[in-house]
């Protein structure tokens, strides 16, 4: 099946460090390619204690896109990043939806599901530092473009990103992660 990834389940290294701590191992995905979402917007409407801020959710919105990285996935992969976004013990935070896709390499619209939030609060959450910048990372290692990376940039309230630190600190700590090669 096709997931839309567009938030921190773009950061490898977060994904890495969940299934570290979860004793589990990483969803095995297969790039398809950069793509975006259309007549969504980029959000932060959820606060996550755990990462100090607003964490990325999509809201419905004609006009507007989302950009992301599609992917194959299994349906036992999905259920782990079901485990990623709802931590056992909670509420479910996230929601699978069925959305339409469309890889950036301009061919036809491709049905895929991903991940929106159950709970949205009526005002933007600022997201912190440290989660805007794992976000980024992962919008740098799956070819994303510039100008999304500008706007992912601009929701970070705390200054300005220094890109060069934000794709260096995605390199580390992958040694133990295989990633698929791209499908052709």
């Amino acid at each position: 099946m096709k997931y839309f990834a567009y938030g921190l389940d773009l950061d490898m290294r977060s994904l890495v460090e969940w299934t570290k701590l979860h004793s589990t191992r990483v969803p095995a995905r297969t790039l398809v390619g950069p793509a975006t979402l259309a007549n969504y917007r980029l959000c932060f409407p959820a606060y996550s204690e755990f990462w100090q801020g607003g964490v990325a959710d999509l809201a419905p919105e004609p006009g507007k896109s989302v950009a992301g990285a599609l992917f194959d996935l299994s349906s036992r992969d999905l259920n782990l990043l079901d485990r990623f976004f709802n931590p056992a013990g909670t509420p479910a935070l996230f929601r699978r939806v069925n959305v339409t896709a469309e890889l950036s390499r301009g061919r036809l619209p491709i049905e895929a599901v991903t991940f929106q939030a159950t709970v949205h609060d009526v005002r933007q959450i600022a997201p912190s530092r440290d989660y805007i910048e794992r976000v980024i990372a992962g919008a740098y290692a799956f070819g994303l473009s510039t100008l999304w990376i500008m706007q992912l940039q601009s929701f970070c309230q705390q200054g300005p990103l220094s890109t060069a630190s934000v794709w260096s600190d995605q390199q580390q700590d992958l040694g133990d992660l295989i990633l698929a090669p791209p499908a052709a």
